[in-house]
């Protein structure tokens, strides 16, 4: 069950976004926040993107862990892709005097993560060693099965929670990527108020079905859906986001080993497709 933690760094500034928890207190204290991150051994990498608000300035100060850098939202036009792309990775090499870990492509549709000219831009940038691993963030059944395939890609990224194993299901066991989840708390829908939630009915139903399953085995539900991806084979790194230290705490004290039986009912009933569980879907 020993999985890699990264700690995700997007909209650290939204408190309905993943486990925020309610309205940010006057005496939160970043730099306080990030030495205590930085002090966390069980977290091994921090997920960073130029989207994120204060997330490259905050990574100066995480000099303990691995970096994963995400582009985001690439406009295809061949003349600018590939000068933004290098000088955006080298200004931030420069800055923080590390390589990057893992390069991804995210919230990126297929035509461009299957483009061949940004792929070999990246395969450029992996060759001159400033990157270590090749990555995408994937949403869908067609974008997984052309990462599978690729032979440049490396890492895979995808929703996996105790409602959506969808994705997760359809990878085959002899694959060699390594896969990361992500979205586990289904950005916060899992365990957050969903009075103003465009899928609210779909989500409180599921989340009845998972509660009766913990009531059956006396297990608690916030334990149980924190447990749920770090006790899947194929998964070997989980995402975890939250600016409060005492819900970092009670996530790393909540990940338990599932008994097989219990996770057999949960796989089985997360795996099955149903378009309210993609985010891309809730308009």
């Amino acid at each position: 069950m020993l999985k890699k933690i990264i700690y995700g760094m997007a909209k650290l500034n939204d408190q309905k976004y993943g486990y925020g928890s309610g309205v940010l207190k006057k005496k939160y204290n970043h730099n306080y926040f990030l030495n205590y991150l930085n002090s966390q051994k069980k977290i091994k990498s921090i997920e960073i993107s130029k989207r994120y608000k204060d997330s490259i300035k905050s990574s100066l100060k995480l000099k303990s862990k691995n970096i994963h850098y995400k582009i985001d939202r690439i406009v295809k036009n061949k003349n600018i892709i590939k000068k933004e792309l290098i000088k955006e990775i080298d200004e931030y090499i420069k800055l923080t005097k590390k390589k990057i870990d893992i390069l991804y492509l995210h919230q990126n549709e297929l035509n461009i993560i299957s483009n061949k000219k940004i792929l070999k831009i990246l395969e450029e940038i992996k060759i001159s060693k400033k990157i270590k691993y090749i990555g995408v963030s994937i949403y869908n059944l067609k974008e997984l099965n052309f990462a599978l395939k690729s032979k440049i890609i490396n890492v895979i990224q995808l929703p996996v929670n105790v409602a959506d194993s969808y994705l997760y299901s359809k990878i085959p066991s002899n694959s060699n990527k390594i896969f990361i989840a992500r979205s586990i708390y289904m950005q916060g829908a899992l365990i957050n108020n969903l009075d103003a939630h465009p899928k609210k009915d779909q989500i409180q139903k599921y989340i009845k079905i998972i509660k009766n399953i913990c009531n059956k085995n006396n297990v608690n539900y916030f334990e149980t859906i924190t447990s749920y991806p770090f006790n899947l084979k194929k998964i070997s790194h989980v995402i975890i986001s939250s600016i409060y230290k005492k819900n970092i705490e009670k996530i790393f004290s909540s990940i338990k080993s599932i008994d097989k039986k219990k996770m057999k009912n949960l796989y089985h009933s997360s795996k099955e497709y149903k378009s309210w569980k993609n985010p891309r879907n809730w308009k």
